[in-house]
C-alpha cells in the first residue's frame, strides 16, 4: 500500500511553554529551522552540537528571529562515544526532557574510522544517537510523555541490496582517506541490525 505523506504546517504546532527539547545538529539546515520553530512555540531548546562557536552563532541567529528565546547549549561530538557520554552527564542538569530530535548527520564521507573503530558515517548518524537516546532515556520518561524523533533521508531507497559481509570487509580494508566507488548509507533501528556495521565495543 502506497503511503501518502500528510500535509502539515507550523500553524499546527501547539504551545510548548514549559517543555524542554534537545536538538542535535542545530547549526545548519533542518536542525536550525527545527530549533528556531520549537523556540518560537515557547519550548526551552537545547542546541546540541560539536562546535561551541557554531552553537553560539546559531543561538544568536535564533534569538534575533525569536526575541526572548529560551536557549541552552550542549557540546557533543556524536562520532565519539566518550563525548556522547560526557554530554549525557552534562545534560542531567536539564531535568526532564520532553523531546529529543536526533537530527545531526554526515553524508558521503570518505572512508574513515572513528576513535572507537566505527565507520564515521554510521557512528555519527546512528551509533552516537542510539547511545545518546539510551543515556537520556531516564529524563525522557521522567514525566511519562517524552518523545524521540530520529531524522533520516531517503537515500536508503537507492540501495540495490542490503549491506553484505563482503562489502563490509572490503570497506574495512580500504586505507583511511581513500575514496570508494560505491557507498552504502543504511538506516538501522539498532546498532546490531545492519550486517555491515561492526559491533561497537563500547555498546556491548
Amino acid at each position: 500500500m502506497k503511503h501518502e505523506p500528510r500535509t502539515w504546517s507550523l500553524a499546527e504546532m501547539p504551545d510548548l511553554a514549559g517543555r524542554t527539547a534537545v536538538v542535535t545538529g542545530p547549526t545548519s539546515g533542518l536542525g536550525t529551522a527545527t530549533a528556531r520553530e520549537l523556540a518560537r512555540a515557547g519550548a526551552r531548546v537545547v542546541l546540541a552540537g560539536r562546535s561551541p562557536e557554531k552553537l553560539q552563532a546559531t543561538a544568536s541567529d535564533i534569538t534575533a528571529a525569536v526575541p526572548g528565546a529560551d536557549l541552552e547549549r550542549l557540546v557533543v561530538d556524536l562520532a565519539s562515544l566518550a563525548s556522547v557520554r560526557t554530554a549525557a552527564g552534562a545534560a542531567a542538569r536539564l531535568g526532564p526532557i520532553d523531546l529529543l530530535v536526533n537530527n545531526a548527520g554526515v553524508m558521503a564521507t570518505r572512508a574513515r574510522r572513528t576513535e572507537d573503530g566505527l565507520d564515521l558515517q554510521m557512528a555519527t548518524n546512528h551509533f552516537g544517537h542510539f547511545l545518546l537516546t539510551g543515556l537520556l532515556w531516564p529524563q525522557l520518561v521522567a514525566e511519562g510523555g517524552g518523545r524521540v524523533v530520529s531524522v533520516s533521508s531517503f537515500m536508503h531507497t537507492r540501495a540495490r541490496s542490503a549491506p553484505s559481509t563482503t562489502r563490509a570487509r572490503h570497506r574495512a580494508a580500504t586505507p583511511a582517506g581513500a575514496s570508494t566507488r560505491r557507498r552504502s548509507s543504511p538506516t538501522c533501528s539498532s546498532p546490531t541490525s545492519c550486517s555491515a556495521a561492526p559491533r561497537p565495543r563500547a555498546l556491548r
